[in-house]
This record gives structure tokens, sequence and C-alpha cells, in this order.
């Protein structure tokens, strides 16, 4: 894994015991990808880590409103809303992070003139 869980808690701060399983797996998965993307990749790779931990982040921050495209909390006279950019509170990769990696993002042209 490019980073463990003990790892992530010191860039965001501390999980609850419950969080911690979740955030294991997804770390192990988000690293499994990483590694499938670019096979190339340090095990102590600073830039393997840090998508690690962003699209890890995503994944956590959106998973008490899974399943939800929008969400909105009143407490008195204050009102805080917001559209979740990854509802399925799931491992997404950006182009950045395509890009961090070095994976292309688009396809390279390509031709055939019928000569070999």
């Amino acid at each position: 894994m490019f980073l463990d869980v003990d790892g992530y808690e010191a860039l965001a701060g501390p999980l609850d015991e419950s969080g911690r399983p979740l955030a294991s797996l997804l770390l192990q998965a988000a690293s499994a990808r990483i590694r499938e993307m670019s096979p190339g990749a340090s095990p102590d790779s600073a830039v393997a880590r840090l998508v690690a931990f962003e699209v890890v982040r995503g994944a956590l921050a959106s998973r008490s409103y899974a399943g939800h495209v929008s969400y909105t909390k009143s407490i008195g006279p204050w009102m805080k809303s917001g559209t979740l950019s990854n509802p399925e509170a799931a491992l997404r990769f950006t182009d950045e992070h395509y890009r961090m990696l070095g994976v292309a993002t688009s396809g390279n042209p390509h031709w055939h003139f019928g000569d070999e």
C-alpha cells in the first residue's frame, strides 16, 4: 500500500473506530488501482501516496451522504447546502490524478496508410 490508515490519519485527522476498517479497505483498493495504472510507481512514491490520500478522502467524505446528489442542513436560522461531487462515495480518480501518475487521459492518434 502507498498509504496506511495511520498515515491517512496523520494527514486528515483521526477516524472513528468504525471508519478505520473501511479506510483500510479503500486505501488497499486505491493502491491496487494505482499499481494497475502506473506499474512502475515506487512503493515510497510521494505522488502515489498523495493520489491515494485524495481519492480515499473523497470517498470517505461522501460516505454519510452516499446515494444523495445534494444535501441541506438547517440549524436554527443557519443553513448549509451543497452538491456532492462523488455521490456514490466511490474511489474517484480525476484526470489530474491520472496526469500526476503519468497516465494518459486521452488516446494518441494513430493511422494506417496501407503500407506495412
